[in-house]
């Protein structure tokens, strides 16, 4: 659509069907260049870089215009000159103007591409495209259309006889230079009688700029617009310490009822990782739903997102918060912003959960924020192994084959690579999910004595109950 109103607008202003297709001929040259550029700098084709590429579309063209309409006034002040040497001539005039316009606009976009932080993150896509696209443009400007112009623009064309499709058009295009001269006219007028009242130009000017920030201040907005990739994202959660298979369980009854969902081509889960901390979480889970294409669905992205959340709250046992792909890679996971709690008076962890919960009450309640939630929790069940190192020390055996034991049973230790076909594997032992479920399994682990007697950890390992953040 922007291509099209840019070609109509170009065809009217410039009243001449070559000068048109010269100066439009850049235009894809420099949206295939731009996409190239997305390769280079592994941008994605979201809201942000589709903006740039509209608002470059408008841009990229006015350097080959400057050189057409330079071409086409020299033909018209000489009439004995050649196309090519017009074009020469018009180059040589207008050549450093382009490079300078494009380094201008290189200067305002390419310093907002190296922005830290939140902000650098969000306009960093936009800036390079439209840098990109400007700096295509410009290179056209300089090769591509002096080419173009020499071989397709005609000597004396006003002269020439004109076609059927000119003579169809030449009214309506007679009707527009009449109503753009007569406002041109008004326009003139105006400016003269603002610069007579200048006072009044004052006080127009400080009502624009209030009303301006008016609607700037009521108009809704959002951090970053969200798109349809196809793609959403579900975080599942299950009682602090739940179990591996349990959390299996509940994403499977819940898989199966997404992909009944009509618009959802696929999903795929994966149990015991937590994507919100970034940490290995038996009681956790992270799920992939994959949409179909826009054409074969009416389910939007945001609501699939609603319908997961009611699905896994109608699942007894867990929970799923489900939320849409970030349009840009590198803000949080739900596209959002994340912040850290970091305490300088070394306060204890119950302490800190508290403050959480505080900050997350009253940002709930901020109207432009909306579902804040914290990954921290002090309220985790796990237990705590207390050794009796006399007792341990009194059968011969020592500290650290008591702690390699509960390592390497019931949790994993780490031992050794191997290699296999090029490729080097991690060895970890571990106990199977059966002999360690309760904490009556430690009786059937045991450690060598002195004397090389098996005994059975529980003689001096006693596991005590305690809830506190997970580890």
């Amino acid at each position: 659509e922007a291509f099209l109103i840019v070609i109509v607008i170009l065809f009217i202003f410039l009243q001449n069907w070559r000068f048109t297709v010269i100066a439009m001929s850049v235009v894809p040259v420099s949206v295939i260049g731009t996409f190239a550029g997305f390769y280079l700098f592994d941008f994605s084709i979201n809201l942000l870089t589709l903006f740039a590429l509209v608002l470059s579309i408008g841009i990229v063209v006015d350097d080959a215009i400057l050189v057409v309409e330079n071409v086409e006034r020299v033909l018209s002040e000489e009439d004995d000159i050649s196309v090519r040497d017009a074009t020469i001539r018009a180059m040589k005039e207008v050549g450093g103007p382009v490079i300078a316009t494009s380094l201008i606009m290189a200067a305002v976009f390419v310093p907002v591409a190296f922005l830290g932080g939140f902000t650098g993150q969000i306009y960093q896509q936009f800036a390079i495209t439209v840098a990109i696209s400007v700096a295509l443009s410009a290179l056209m400007a300089l090769t591509f259309t002096p080419a173009l112009s020499a071989i397709f623009i005609k000597h004396n064309l006003h002269h020439s006889k004109q076609s059927a499709f000119r003579r169809a058009i030449s009214t309506p295009l007679r009707l527009f230079d009449r109503f753009f001269a007569g406002f041109t006219a008004v326009y003139m007028w105006f400016v003269k009688k603002l610069v007579r009242f200048w006072v009044l130009a004052l006080a127009l000017t400080v009502a624009v700029g209030a009303g301006s920030y008016w609607l700037y201040a009521n108009t809704p907005s959002t951090l970053v617009p969200e798109t349809d990739q196809g793609i959403v994202l579900a975080s599942i959660s299950l009682p602090d310490a739940a179990s591996l298979s349990r959390t299996q369980a509940y994403m499977a009854e819940l898989s199966e009822q997404i992909e009944a969902i009509p618009g959802v081509e696929y999903s795929s889960a994966v149990a015991g990782y937590d994507i919100l901390s970034s940490a290995v979480n038996t009681a956790r889970g992270i799920m992939f739903i994959n949409m179909k294409p826009w054409a074969e669905r009416e389910l939007t992205a945001n609501e699939l997102v609603g319908r997961i959340m009611q699905l896994g709250a109608s699942i007894d046992g867990g929970s799923a918060m489900a939320f849409n792909v970030p349009p840009i890679m590198g803000l949080s996971t739900t596209g959002g912003f994340t912040g850290y709690l970091q305490s300088f008076d070394g306060a204890s962890t119950r302490e800190l959960y508290e403050a959480s919960l505080k900050i997350m009450q009253a940002a709930n309640q901020h109207p432009v924020l909306n579902r804040v939630f914290s990954t921290f929790n002090v309220n985790v069940p796990s237990y705590r192994a207390e050794i009796d190192q006399q007792k341990a020390l009194s059968y011969g055996v020592a500290l650290e084959n008591i702690n390699s034991a509960l390592a390497n049973t019931f949790g994993n230790g780490f031992v050794n690579y191997f290699s296999y076909q090029n490729r080097n594997f991690q060895v970890y032992l571990q106990n199977e999910d059966e002999f360690r479920k309760t904490p009556e399994d430690v009786n059937n682990v045991y450690v060598r004595g002195g004397n090389g007697e098996r005994i059975p950890l529980s003689e001096f390992v006693t596991l005590e109950r305690q809830t506190g953040p997970a580890v």
